[in-house]
């Protein structure tokens, strides 16, 4: 990969379950960087999130340390990864449940980090919001995918969303040479 592949988002993915291109006439123009972009994805379905919009981070290795940090991860002295979490909400309190997959797809890695987290709405109501933080580690690029979800989802729709959102963030590939 060069830089050209970032800023002008040579990437693409594999539409699937929940998640799906948005039609070329209401698609948002990739933002780019020269480390990264990201991609519009539409979400069908009830996916159970009323907090964020959804995007797929595509994002050059020179920034490994950062996006790996801004997820959550991080990895031990001891080599092993672990997950910290970072919150999805503005008022957050504390994290209740922090769990860690880690899934090896051939040279790929990928890191998905669910999270509960104790925040207060708008109103000042305690709530508990489960979320869920992906990233895909490649040789060349780095792809991530974050999602909180409504308190009220229940937690085999959260299961089948996440197991969705994994093959999605793996069918994530590069199209073209620039």
């Amino acid at each position: 990969l060069v830089d050209r592949n970032f800023e002008t988002c040579t990437f693409d993915f594999k539409d699937t379950k929940y998640f799906s291109h948005v039609e070329k006439k209401d698609a948002l123009k990739p933002i780019t960087s020269g480390d990264g972009c990201i991609l519009d994805i539409r979400a069908t379905g009830n996916i159970y999130n009323a907090y964020s919009d959804i995007w797929i981070s595509v994002s050059s290795t020179h920034d490994l340390d950062q996006v790996i940090a801004y997820q959550g991860f991080f990895k031990g002295k001891n080599g092993n990864w672990a997950f910290k979490g970072n919150p999805m909400l503005i008022s957050f309190i504390s994290f209740k449940n922090l769990l860690l997959e880690k899934i090896d797809w051939g040279e790929d890695l990928v890191l998905v980090g669910r999270q509960i987290e104790r925040s207060k709405d708008q109103a000042g109501t305690l709530l508990a919001l489960e979320g869920v933080r992906i990233l895909r580690i490649t040789p060349s690029y780095l792809v991530s995918i974050d999602m909180p979800f409504q308190p009220s989802s229940p937690k085999e729709a959260r299961d089948d969303i996440i197991k969705d959102m994994i093959n999605l963030v793996e069918s994530v590939h590069v199209t073209t040479n620039p």
